[in-house]
């Protein structure tokens, strides 16, 4: 079971190499970051905003997401409680997406991410799966395999359910795994960094 707590404190411990690389690599200026659980910063957490970028001139509301090892997709959070609460890919008011893994960091545009999914949804035929995860599954978690075809190439994606606790409560989130290939076929806007 995913403890949401042991989550949000890696992701905090991450913030410092996250402010290392906005400032070294990609030239800002000025960092805002909302996580002192205060009620203004709440708001922005709320809005799927970890940080907020300054350089030349110009600002980015930026989502965070840290990996802990490097794959080949991109996870996107569909339902954050099953059935009820969508997921932050639905809610986010980001501009920007940055994903973070061990070797490599993904800088996606949202609108265009958004765009390709929207582009996409037709294609995949996931509610049936989902279904299918919540009654097979139970209290547990796991993953099916949902084969893309497109401009005559395969793909594959993985459904994912994921049982979850905190909030005092256990809960199950649903997301898909995006391969970055397929997102590069359909336009995502991204730009890759090295580590």
């Amino acid at each position: 079971m995913h403890d949401f707590s042991t989550s949000f404190r890696f992701e905090n411990e991450q913030s410092v190499m996250a402010d290392r690389f906005y400032q070294e690599i990609v030239g800002v200026e000025r960092i805002i970051r909302f996580n002192t659980g205060s009620q203004r910063d709440m708001e922005f957490q709320r809005a799927d905003i970890d940080v907020q970028l300054h350089a030349k001139g110009r600002s980015a509301n930026v989502s965070e997401k840290f990996r802990k090892k490097t794959f080949d997709d991109l996870l996107l959070e569909l339902y954050s409680l099953f059935p009820d609460t969508s997921g932050w890919f639905f809610r986010s008011e980001a501009s920007h997406l940055v994903c973070f893994m061990p070797d490599v960091v993904h800088w996606i545009d949202e609108k265009s991410l958004h765009s390709a999914y929207m582009e996409l949804l037709p294609h995949l035929h996931i509610e049936p799966q989902i279904k299918s995860l919540i009654n097979n599954l139970g209290d547990q978690s796991g993953r099916t395999t949902v084969p893309i075809n497109l401009g005559n190439k395969d793909y594959m994606a993985d459904l994912i359910k994921a049982r979850n606790k905190g909030y005092g409560c256990n809960y199950d989130t649903i997301s898909i795994s995006l391969p970055f290939s397929l997102l590069d076929f359909l336009g995502v806007q991204r730009r890759e960094y090295r580590l």
